[in-house]
């Protein structure tokens, strides 16, 4: 795969479903103050991926699974590999449950929820049986709705009030440092290059400026979900609103639209 490829394999791999009810989960940590931790959080881990990228650089003809077993031995590398085979199989099937969900409550409110996830299982195998190559090419053709997506979210501004994002670091450090772990956790996928890095020509260039520009264009979305969000709900409304995305977009009105969730 292309630079730029790696660039939309990891950037779909970072924004999942999560995103739904990630402005909820930040403000019960940090408040008013939840797209502060966004930042520190974008901020850290574009420090870490320079670490991944070094290493990768290290061994540039080996993925995750070669060079483990000759960083770590051969027993206890072996071991890493397969709680990273662990943690891919535990955090796909969390997906597809929550998609299931997602569904469920918004979409195909009377449809058997076993269908929906069969059915999504049959399309994940489809495209799982691909190259990584193929994979990152559908990952970089569908990562242009993102900017899609961040548009729609802004026609609702006529109900923003920048009020709710006041007074600003209300809560304290320790509230924002708990809305870190948060965002962490939502930024997690771009470990996925320690998997695809022998895989990308980088034709003498380094991996630095996709992986750091991608890492910014997922802080960004982020940032402007919680943002959208945050602006439209007051703070007592958000804290009973567990999934504000979709509930915000439905309540978006277009022409040309009428379900925005779908």
């Amino acid at each position: 795969m292309s630079r730029f490829q790696l660039f939309g394999f990891i950037l779909q791999t970072q924004v999942g479903l999560g995103v739904l009810a990630f402005p909820y989960v930040l403000h019960r940590s940090a408040g008013q103050d939840g797209w502060i931790p966004i930042i520190l959080a974008g901020v850290v881990i574009q420090l870490l991926l320079l670490g991944y990228i070094a290493l990768c650089a290290r061994f540039p003809q080996r993925n995750q699974f070669e060079f483990v077993p000759l960083l770590l031995g051969k027993w206890i590398g072996n071991l890493v590999s397969m709680v990273y085979v662990d943690y891919f199989a535990l955090t796909s099937t969390l997906i597809l449950l929550l998609e299931m969900v997602f569904v469920e409550l918004w979409v195909l409110p009377f449809s058997n929820p076993w269908l929906v996830i069969i059915a999504n299982g049959v399309i994940l195998l489809y495209i799982a049986k691909e190259s990584a190559q193929i994979i990152a090419r559908y990952h970089t053709m569908i990562s242009f709705i993102l900017i899609l997506m961040v548009a729609l979210l802004f026609f609702g501004h006529d109900n923003f009030d920048y009020r709710y994002l006041l007074p600003i670091g209300e809560r304290g450090w320790s509230a924002i440092l708990l809305g870190m772990k948060s965002s962490v956790i939502s930024f997690l996928g771009f470990e996925l290059l320690f998997v695809v890095s022998s895989e990308v020509k980088k034709n003498g260039k380094s991996l630095i400026a996709p992986m750091l520009c991608e890492n910014g264009a997922a802080a960004f979305f982020y940032l402007m979900v919680v943002l959208a969000c945050s602006l439209n709900f007051s703070p007592e409304s958000l804290d009973r609103v567990p999934q504000p995305v979709p509930y915000y977009m439905n309540g978006i009105s277009l022409p040309f639209l009428e379900r925005m969730t779908i």
